[in-house]
C-alpha cells in the first residue's frame, strides 16, 4: 500500500483483497496519515526520474511474475 511508502520508504506490491466500498475512506484516512508522518520531502528532486525508476520496477516484477507463470 502506499502508506508503506510513505511511512517506510518500502514499495510494496499487492493486491488488495476482500474490500468493500464502505472501507474506502479507511483507506484513505490511513494514506492521508501516513502522508503526514513521512519523512519524505513534499517536492522531490529528480520526480522524474524517480516515475521512470519506479515504473521500470513494476514492469520489471511484472514481467518476471508472467515468466514464473509461464514456466511449468
Amino acid at each position: 500500500m502506499g502508506s508503506k511508502l510513505l511511512r517506510e520508504g518500502l514499495i510494496e506490491y499487492r493486491p488488495i483483497t476482500a474490500t468493500f466500498p464502505k472501507e474506502i475512506p479507511k483507506f484513505i484516512d490511513e494514506l492521508d496519515s501516513a502522508l503526514k508522518e513521512s519523512p519524505l520531502p513534499e517536492n522531490p528532486q529528480h520526480e522524474d526520474e524517480l516515475r521512470e525508476f519506479l515504473y521500470d520496477v513494476r514492469v520489471s516484477a511484472l514481467e518476471e511474475e508472467k515468466r514464473r507463470q509461464a514456466s511449468p
